[in-house]
């Protein structure tokens, strides 16, 4: 991929996360995508619908669910990349179900899957592009 100056980034244009950044710190350097630096501020996205199949545009982002009725975000495998993230926030009655989509395994501490009430939020960590942890406040 070929690196981009800011001069050649178009004005109101939103990156497409694909853009490169050089971090440096002292006398360390690193290059990542623009997609890679999600933890300093993500996106927010609300989702009234009561289902979600999770997509690499996801990654890095915080869902919040709206909906009174009953939600499932299922995930499938080779979608996102080692290492990202997706938070989901249940901010109507409609309780978030978690799912693993099939060859998908999906971690959670007692099997829990679902979230804990309104405004409830839990994580996702994904650990391989076949697996993912869930953490947070779930039942």
């Amino acid at each position: 991929m070929a690196d981009k100056n800011l001069t050649a980034i178009t004005a109101g244009v939103k990156p497409d996360g694909t853009e490169s950044l050089l971090v440096k710190q002292g006398a360390n350097t690193r290059r990542l995508l623009l997609r890679d630096s999600a933890e300093l501020g993500a996106s927010i996205v609300t989702d009234a619908t009561t289902t979600r199949v999770l997509t690499a545009t996801d990654a890095g982002k915080y869902i919040r669910f709206t909906n009174a009725g009953a939600i499932t975000v299922t995930l499938n495998t080779s979608v996102m990349s080692v290492g990202d993230e997706v938070i989901l926030e249940q901010c109507g009655a409609g309780a978030i179900t978690v799912a693993a989509g099939a060859g998908f395994t999906l971690y959670s501490r007692g099997s829990l899957v679902t979230s804990n009430g309104q405004y409830a939020v839990m994580g996702l960590k994904y650990n391989l592009t076949t697996e993912a942890t869930l953490f947070g406040d779930r039942v």
